[in-house]
């Protein structure tokens, strides 16, 4: 279950662009309050009354605590772990709710440039998404959770609220086939680097962008886009580990993103870099996979991967070529690529062809010829089987 943890926090993190921080000893508890506590009004980041705070916590109520400067945080305990979501904030503040609210907080040696500007650092999420999102990550995730009850400590009234968590429950039914979409495409992305797809990588990439474009309802921001490339970086570095790349070129190549992603300075070159940093992955991961296979199925391989716009391309040239039967070819690429020829032929095909449905404006039937595949209401079929959708559908939903 610890497993399916690390995964709801990081899904949560990628999500809302808050991260989760685990709370399981006083080095943790003493960096956390350390880092997160700007002026002496947010007495409840003192190391002795946060760790108090932390041991009242129980596993059927989730702590939603607002301090003095409206900061917020979510403290919840997981499988008896403490994990505080935060900080973040629920809504905008300006110089006119300073002068306002300051005056009932006393915020008399408190420089409102100053708190605005350590404000404006964290992301704006409202009290309903942020629980919403929280209970549909964890019952997606498998995580063993079952919040009651929410508990509203909130610091610029020294109130406390205990609120029935059933009816936020329930709502959050919306976004859970979202995310569980949303979880699904990342897996088949992970398979999809692993393999060294690239065209389906970087479609199952996009559709991960938007997916978490939709339940961000603020829009995004260059920081919130550093911390998506760093999430998505570590996807692939699983991904290319578990396909056997060398440490040290997995190391290379996300450090090089890493100082580009740093570097960019636009939303939009955030996105490019990425892109580029799958197909670098992509590449090396092909490149170190083909060692490992006979002169049979590299050739075969080449052969489809450069003659796929031939429709009358056969395994039988090859064969004769390499002086061995077609069966004897077939068989072994078979067992090396756990894929018939064929079936690679119309994998090669159809990443190319996607490629093309987003990245030129060629009709339908013209791409279908531009893959070898002379009738296009085949093609439709053969797309539509490997993609769920068809080559207009796809288009119209999928071009950037």
């Amino acid at each position: 279950m610890i497993y399916n943890l690390k995964l709801a926090l990081n899904l949560i993190e990628d999500l809302l662009a808050v991260t989760p921080i685990v709370l399981n000893s006083m080095n943790e508890i003493n960096n956390f309050c350390e880092q997160n506590r700007f002026h002496n009004m947010q007495g409840f980041l003192e190391v002795p009354a946060f760790s108090k705070l932390l041991q009242k916590l129980n596993s059927r109520t989730l702590y939603f605590v607002t301090d003095r400067l409206f900061v917020n945080y979510v403290l919840m305990l997981i499988e008896n772990i403490p994990v505080c979501i935060g900080p973040f904030c629920t809504r905008i503040f300006t110089e006119y709710d300073f002068i306002t609210l300051g005056k009932q907080q006393g915020f008399a040696d408190l420089d409102s440039k100053a708190f605005l500007a350590y404000r404006s650092q964290f992301p704006v999420i409202s009290y309903k998404e942020m629980l919403k999102i929280i209970f549909s990550v964890l019952k997606n995730t498998s995580v063993e959770s079952i919040f009651e009850h929410v508990e509203e400590i909130d610091f610029t009234k020294k109130s406390y609220e205990l609120v029935d968590v059933q009816n936020e429950s329930e709502s959050s039914n919306d976004y859970y086939h979202i995310i569980q979409k949303r979880y699904t495409i990342e897996q088949r992305f992970m398979k999809n680097i692993q393999n060294g797809n690239y065209y389906s990588a970087i479609i199952d990439f996009r559709n991960m962008k938007r997916n978490v474009a939709f339940l961000k309802q603020i829009g995004t921001t260059i920081s919130n886009e550093r911390v998506g490339a760093a999430i998505v970086r570590t996807l692939i570095r699983v991904s290319a580990l578990k396909a056997g790349l060398p440490a040290t070129t997995i190391d290379y190549l996300s450090s090089k993103n890493t100082r580009r992603v740093q570097n960019a300075l636009t939303v939009e070159s955030i996105f490019e870099v990425q892109e580029e940093m799958i197909r670098e992955f992509c590449q090396a991961i092909h490149k170190h996979q083909d060692k490992k296979y006979s002169n049979a199925t590299l050739s075969v391989k080449y052969y489809i991967d450069h003659q796929f716009i031939r429709d009358d391309l056969k395994i039988s040239k090859i064969a004769e070529e390499l002086n061995v039967s077609s069966n004897y070819l077939i068989t072994q690429f078979r067992k090396e690529m756990n894929m018939t020829p064929l079936n690679y032929l119309r994998k090669v095909r159809m990443e190319n062809a996607s490629s093309l449905l987003l990245s030129t404006e060629y009709s339908i039937q013209e791409i279908s010829v531009m893959v070898g595949i002379m009738d296009a209401n085949y093609f439709v079929k053969l797309f539509k089987k490997e993609y769920g959708e068809t080559p207009s559908e796809f288009r119209k939903y999928h071009k950037l």
